[in-house]
């Protein structure tokens, strides 16, 4: 079916759920952009095969073209390589399928197989075995890293291949990149996967978790390894880092897959000497977590920033902003506020949350968070006109801003030109080394000084 799109001189797409393409599709809540049409598995192959798509609402009017609406497909479906996909490593084509939808569980695997180039016969009852069998053919064809750059926030599954698409879902900004040239092919064996890495101990590699984690652990922890892999992940301004999978020895060569994980490039060079290459073999079923004592979990975050007193007082999220040496990510957001989750398993480690929220005046509110692995600051500026969240917070990072949020002199509070007065407060939810943060914003229009105990610093340092 894909090679029968990818043939076709023109692709029709009929969206019933537009209903009108006088409409403009560009506005934030266009109907073309809520479409159903982009959630879709089996539609993404019809939007990446053809040269040419055309869109129609549901009178068959016509809305544009692929070429046309190129920059709000993007936006929309989060695809940089909309005419030269097969440009786009694995991890950034499964990425582009993850949010998407089947009626069965099979066809998230059997919709996929065009894009990869792979061929498999269709086995309706499989469930999630289709998708293991789809990676197994895209690696029995490539010698891509990135199908191994996936993770997943909540299970450890114990083998190197993805239970779903959806664990792809925070891989789209990963790039092939060799580090490891001498690796032969990766092959499947009754024993497990079988794969030559370049391995170093987890406490080469972390010596500071001798003093964080009891003897128990801390003997867990040394049959735990980094296995850097043959791809990165590119942050802003042109920078990357190199990726890597956490590995824990089982027994002798049989080993399991805890997590991804990023790698400074100049802190990889220093353990250069460190890395080791190991034959080793990874199992694919479900290991519980509980199996490992030293558990990655303790270095998880979470920062819940309340906002609910700031929409009842007409201020609106006009963007976010989050840059992350690790897999971090702005969570569903909840009634009460947003909520970020990150890994951070270096001292090195740095995660910056900013949002930027406008009440229809000339000034808005940026609140920036700087969350390290074992401690961080929240703080909250005024700032007038439009401002793009990046571009300041970068700015701030130039300044060396952000590491003056460190100080911990008392200021005054921050209030706008209206009068209208916010206060910050942050507390830690819990005592454990899994770090939960809650950042309690409010708001006083009237502008009157709170004595009902809220903070007068308008920088908090935690820990």
């Amino acid at each position: 079916m894909f090679e029968w799109y990818r043939k076709a001189e023109i692709c029709y797409a009929y969206l019933s759920d537009v209903p009108s393409a006088d409409d403009s599709p560009t506005k934030k809540d266009s109907a073309f952009r809520n479409s159903s049409w982009f959630t879709r598995g089996w539609t993404l192959q019809e939007l990446l095969a053809p040269r040419r798509v055309e869109f129609f609402d549901y009178k068959w009017v016509k809305i544009g073209t692929k070429s046309s609406l190129g920059g709000l497909i993007q936006s929309i479906t989060n695809i940089s390589h909309l005419s030269n996909f097969d440009e786009a490593c694995v991890a950034q084509k499964m990425s582009w399928a993850s949010k998407r939808r089947t009626s069965r569980v099979e066809d998230q695997a059997y919709c996929l197989m065009g894009l990869f180039d792979v061929k498999m016969p269709l086995l309706y009852g499989e469930g999630q075995k289709a998708f293991l069998r789809l990676q197994l053919e895209i690696l029995s064809s490539t010698d891509d890293d990135s199908l191994f750059a996936w993770d997943d926030f909540h299970t450890a599954s114990g083998g190197l291949l993805a239970n779903s698409p959806t664990l792809f879902r925070y891989s789209g900004d990963i790039q092939r990149r060799h580090f490891d040239h001498e690796r032969p092919p990766t092959t499947m064996t009754n024993q497990g996967m079988r794969i030559e890495l370049l391995l170093t101990p987890r406490l080469v590699w972390s010596p500071h978790l001798a003093w964080i984690l009891t003897e128990s652990e801390l003997e867990d922890a040394d049959k735990n390894f980094l296995a850097p892999l043959n791809c990165i992940r590119i942050l802003n301004a042109g920078t990357y880092q190199n990726l890597a999978i956490s590995l824990h020895n089982s027994n002798n060569n049989q080993y399991r897959r805890v997590c991804l994980e990023s790698l400074h490039q100049a802190r990889l060079k220093t353990i250069k000497d460190h890395l080791v290459q190991k034959m080793i073999y990874i199992k694919q079923q479900q290991q519980p977590r509980h199996m490992v004592k030293f558990d990655t979990s303790i270095y998880s975050r979470t920062i819940l920033i309340k906002t609910r007193a700031l929409k009842e007082s007409d201020f609106q999220i006009s963007e976010k902003y989050l840059q992350s040496t690790k897999g971090a990510r702005w969570d569903t957001e909840v009634d009460v506020g947003l909520v970020v989750r990150c890994f951070l398993l270096l001292e090195s480690d740095q995660v910056i949350a900013a949002m930027l929220f406008s009440n229809g005046s000339s000034e808005n509110l940026v609140v920036v968070l700087v969350i390290s692995y074992l401690r961080g600051w929240v703080d909250f500026f005024v700032q007038k006109g439009n401002i793009s969240l990046a571009d300041y917070v970068q700015s701030l990072q130039s300044s060396r801003s952000l590491q003056a949020l460190d100080s911990s002199d008392e200021k005054t509070s921050r209030t706008f030109a209206n009068g209208t007065c916010v206060f910050l407060n942050m507390q830690k939810a819990d005592g454990s080394l899994r770090q939960s943060y809650i950042v309690d914003i409010n708001v006083d229009l009237e502008g009157t000084v709170s004595s009902s105990g809220r903070p007068r610093a308008d920088t908090y340092q935690f820990f």
